[in-house]
């Protein structure tokens, strides 16, 4: 969901980009140049993360591509990759091209062949998908990098002093001090790969939002989702910070925390890719 999210991203810079090149003011019109442009717009940024070694949601699950023998993958094995990877889709829609199918029927068919092609890893010896055990690439996991060491607690006030001197603020100078602590909050939030993630996407979405949308209550609905999803990850992030404060062991109730949050972030995620999937085929196809 990440990477499509990132993806949606380089589809409008990109859309854009040919509309204003090629004058085209009907999304249907030019509509096979545009798509391979888009083909070739993706090709370039696929081979260029993977011979990196990882694209951006890559790095957010610890993944990380490479070769057989654990070595960096070069940039003809990465363009080589993202070609075959096109074996997911690519060989459905051509056999429904001349038949002039509906879109639900074809939908039908990609998925019963996406379905075939991934039962037929279980044929591999080491279970690989096939467009990476051609090419000679595989996925590997990476450690994540230690946590940094706890700081020493710091000496607790007085015991004449309040414990919380924020609740002895009023007025203009408490809301100046929570302005603060919000910000340090956003601050802190993007030290996250995730967050940082989806504040870039954000910065495409909302102004996209203002694009695609209709009247003011699709701007809302599209700038909310996306707001909405970067409030649950902060969220998130803040839970798995507060339980990670109390101590690295393992319990199954901070397990359970943790997925919940994880939970409410995918529920949060699949919101906004729904409203917008449902925003774009109203505007480009209904």
């Amino acid at each position: 969901m990440y990477e499509g999210m990132l993806m949606f991203g380089v589809v409008f810079i990109a859309g854009y980009l040919f509309g204003t090149l090629s004058q085209t003011r009907n999304a249907m019109d030019n509509r096979h140049a545009l798509q391979a442009f888009l083909f070739v717009v993706f090709g370039i940024y696929f081979t260029w993360f993977w011979s990196k070694g990882q694209t951006l949601a890559m790095k957010t699950w610890h993944i990380r591509l490479v070769d057989r023998h654990g070595a960096s993958v070069s940039q003809p094995r990465a363009l080589l990759r993202y070609a075959l990877s096109w074996i997911w889709l690519l060989p459905p829609l051509a056999v429904s091209a001349p038949f002039g199918l509906p879109g639900g029927e074809i939908a039908v068919i990609t998925f019963g062949w996406v379905l075939v092609w991934a039962l037929l890893s279980r044929f591999h010896p080491q279970r690989q998908f096939w467009h990476d055990a051609w090419p000679g690439t595989r996925l590997g996991a990476v450690a994540p990098p230690p946590p940094s060491k706890r700081r020493d607690v710091a000496t607790p006030p007085p015991s004449n002093s309040p414990v919380n001197p924020q609740k002895t603020r009023t007025g203009l100078h408490r809301i100046w001090h929570a302005a603060g602590y919000s910000l340090a909050g956003l601050r802190a939030g993007w030290g996250e790969t995730a967050f940082r993630q989806e504040a870039i996407a954000a910065m495409v979405l909302l102004p996209a939002s203002l694009w695609l949308g209709r009247n003011w209550v699709e701007v809302a609905l599209l700038a909310g989702t996306v707001v909405i999803l970067m409030v649950v990850e902060l969220l998130n992030t803040g839970i798995e910070t507060a339980i990670d404060r109390i101590g690295p062991e393992w319990h199954a109730l901070s397990k359970r925390a943790k997925d919940m949050g994880s939970a409410a972030v995918l529920l949060s995620l699949l919101l906004c890719a729904g409203v917008w999937a449902a925003a774009l085929f109203q505007r480009f196809f209904a």
